[in-house]
């Protein structure tokens, strides 16, 4: 069930990122797909502030 969730919480961000930025590079999209749940919501709250793609990736690798 937990992997579920995951799975859809990451669907909706790739979603949500690239109705704003267009195509994802193959490396952010693998980062996203390893976050736990808990860090998927937090990204897609987040992403709501990102300008750029570097923005995602800074808070990708802080």
């Amino acid at each position: 069930m937990q992997q579920g969730r995951q799975q859809g919480e990451a669907k909706l961000v790739f979603r949500q990122l690239q109705r704003r930025f267009g195509e994802i590079p193959q490396n952010i999209e693998e980062t996203i797909r390893k976050l736990p749940v808990e860090r998927l919501e937090d990204l897609g709250l987040a992403l709501l502030d990102f300008d750029t793609l570097a923005d995602l990736d800074n808070w990708l690798h802080p």
